[in-house]
């Protein structure tokens, strides 16, 4: 059984997705791709979240099959970090369905024996936070709740960021409060600081709320100036449930004009 994925950001995953990027960029990772006579095909190569990915593999007839599988990784992500997973039966081919269950630029990866061991790579995949309310299933909603093929909100939350109406300098800190119903807190909640237009998934420092329902505590400020929002997620989700008001940045030690 493959242990628990990780979810969520993390310094120091921070630092070993760094390291993927360069090894990644230094062709290290390319040449696992496809060596050996292994290969995988997805379909379609653009997903909201919760959907599902068709994937098939094709692995050499006189190789160790057992306990390879197939992983669902955000780009540049190590191994270690997947998501969604099924193992290949040790069948030389075949196919599955995979939920996209992280936001951003993805893939899918053959890895072999219960281990970490890349032998394939499928082409880059996109997935997106829902952007429409029409669904099938309360799992098309990520936290929403599906009623009548539309989603429903069911997260009433609030987000405060103080000062509210007034400059905050860069390197310093602003206090965010939070409240959410206590049914749907998790240990996985966090809170980030990023650019009012930054993508869904970005996030920058971030704080875990601790399974807290409602709480203040304070969030250092980024070094540039400019406007940044809060974003709270839920159960190490990817897309954002609420977010706070856009507030200023600004740097003192730059003379206003």
């Amino acid at each position: 059984m493959r242990p628990a994925a990780r979810r969520g950001p993390h310094p120091t995953w921070r630092l070993l997705r760094l390291i993927s990027l360069v090894a990644v960029a230094c062709g290290i990772r390319a040449a696992f791709a496809g060596d050996g006579g292994y290969a995988l095909t997805v379909a379609p190569s653009v997903a909201d979240l919760n959907e599902e990915f068709h994937v098939c593999w094709a692995a050499p007839a006189g190789a160790n099959r057992d306990g390879d599988w197939i992983g669902f990784f955000r780009i540049s992500d190590p191994s270690e970090w997947y998501s969604s997973w099924s193992y290949t039966g040790a069948a030389t081919s075949g196919c599955v369905d995979l939920p996209a269950t992280r936001v951003g630029p993805a893939e899918f990866r053959y890895l072999k024996n219960n281990g970490y061991v890349l032998v394939a790579v499928s082409d880059t995949v996109t997935v997106h936070c829902v952007v429409d309310n029409h669904c099938a299933d309360s799992n098309r909603c990520s936290v929403d709740k599906c009623v009548a093929g539309v989603c429903q909100n069911t997260v009433p939350t609030a987000m405060t960021v103080s000062p509210a109406h007034e400059p905050a300098p860069v390197r310093s800190t602003v206090d965010i409060c939070w409240d959410m119903p206590p049914s749907l807190v998790s240990s996985d909640d966090w809170i980030t600081i990023v650019p009012a237009n930054a993508p869904e998934s970005a996030y920058g420092n971030f704080f875990y709320t601790g399974g807290a329902a409602t709480g203040c505590r304070p969030i250092a400020t980024p070094p540039n100036p400019g406007d940044y929002e809060v974003r709270l997620f839920v159960q190490g989700g990817d897309c954002p449930v609420t977010r706070s008001d856009p507030f200023v940045l600004c740097d003192p030690l730059v003379a206003a004009d």
